[in-house]
């Protein structure tokens, strides 16, 4: 049975990179004894207030306003690239926190918001380049290397990220995310036994971690261990009955176990929640296969294919049910087709097809 992934990489994006409000004691003083700028500096103030209550608009025109007034203002740039970053607009954001290092190339705020700007946008290496920066800066705050093991992490350099998430932790011993994220590198690198404890770590740590319930399910799944794999799905579902990753993951740990109805159940009820889930449909066919529903198998993978042409797995479950209600020469189509798009198990099944 084709299962979907199973481990999730978390990357926690934090709005940590705001500036906070404009202490009197750090503005500019001129020669009458009255803050430089101050017109900008309590506009910039207000923007601060509006992001804190969600107000984004108008914390926006805040922002431009007292950049208007104060051209050089990096800390209301970089602020407001953060609200163009949790809006999505990546190239908005990116622009701002550009300005603002240009400006002063030590903004940390700039730093850590570009670096999670390019981790968006799937630029690992740039982020990387800009949290070095950032920890040079800040050499005891434990999301600038949580955050760059997520970008290494990205990039397959499952080493080095380990030593980030491992630094994160030592600066913060109760960081859930930095746990989860370990554990994921620990998958990775097929130390099964170190990802189980940093899983059950997280959860302790954070008992509605729905996500971390999900990957302690699948590592127990990799250890053999389907009773504690299907308890671990069991308590993300409670958190989040709609949580389908975890429906359809217990629903494997289930057809694993033999228990066909109890898979059945749970991957019907995932494409309840989610019909354009084509991995469920599959998963279905291959529940209906062993039940001997052979139409129904075929049906459900035919559904899947209609939801992604290129799914290789889909076409070697519908072969393989079209051989058992003689349809040989579709079946045959379809073990051609799954060979073709990477199952190299369709060749044993291709080798009938030449035989006959």
């Amino acid at each position: 049975m084709k299962n979907t992934l199973l481990v999730v990489l978390l990357l926690l994006y934090s709005s940590a990179f705001i500036y906070s409000q404009v202490k009197e004691e750090e503005m500019v003083v001129n020669g009458l004894g009255l803050p430089e700028n101050q017109d900008a500096e309590n506009i910039y103030n207000r923007g601060v207030s509006f992001y804190k209550q969600k107000m984004f608009e108008d914390a926006i025109r805040s922002f431009d306003k007292a950049i208007q007034l104060k051209p050089n203002f990096d800390k209301a740039i970089s602020n407001r690239g953060s609200i163009r970053y949790e809006a999505q607009d990546y190239k908005g954001a990116l622009a701002d926190f550009d300005a603002a290092l240009a400006i002063n190339p030590n903004n940390e705020s700039a730093l850590f918001g570009r670096a999670n700007t390019y981790i968006s946008t799937n630029n690992a290496e740039k982020a990387i380049i800009d949290l070095n920066n950032y920890i040079k800066l800040n050499a005891n705050n434990s999301l600038g290397y949580y955050y760059r093991g997520t970008a290494k992490f990205s990039i397959n350099n499952f080493e080095e990220a380990l030593k980030d998430f491992d630094k994160s932790i030592e600066l913060k011993s109760d960081f859930d995310y930095a746990f989860n994220d370990r554990a994921s590198t620990k998958m990775k690198m097929q130390n099964i036994q170190g990802a189980i404890s940093d899983y059950s770590k997280a959860v302790l740590l954070n008992p509605y971690f729905v996500i971390a319930y999900n990957n302690l399910g699948s590592a127990k799944m990799k250890n053999g261990d389907i009773k504690g794999a299907i308890e671990a799905y069991d308590n993300a579902l409670k958190i989040d009955s709609k949580y389908y990753i975890a429906l359809n993951n217990r629903g494997n740990a289930k057809y694993e176990s033999g228990d066909y109805e109890g898979a059945l159940k749970d991957f019907l009820e995932v494409v309840k929640i989610k019909d354009d889930y084509y991995f469920a449909y599959c998963n279905i066919s291959s529940v209906k296969f062993k039940m001997k529903d052979y139409n129904g198998s075929i049906d459900a993978s035919s559904k899947a294919i209609k939801l992604n042409p290129n799914y290789g797995a889909a076409y070697l479950n519908r072969g393989t049910a079209k051989e058992m209600v003689r349809d040989q020469i579709g079946a045959c189509d379809d073990w051609d087709k799954a060979f073709k798009l990477g199952m190299s198990q369709a060749k044993n099944y291709l080798s009938e097809c030449v035989q006959k």
